[in-house]
């Protein structure tokens, strides 16, 4: 996600959100994060989230 612009990350990660089922976790590499986005995530450690 790093190479795309914010609203691209915001659109993804809001889709991403909406395709997990509650408890689903989503895993991002090391270098990305959701640090400046508006989401709904649960943070859990660095580079894991989940709904």
């Amino acid at each position: 996600m790093i190479y795309f612009d914010t609203d691209t990350q915001q659109a993804l990660v809001d889709r991403l959100y909406n395709c997990l089922r509650d408890g689903g976790y989503l895993f991002v590499g090391h270098s990305e994060g959701l640090t400046g986005l508006k989401h709904r995530f649960r943070y859990i450690v660095p580079s894991v989230y989940r709904r």
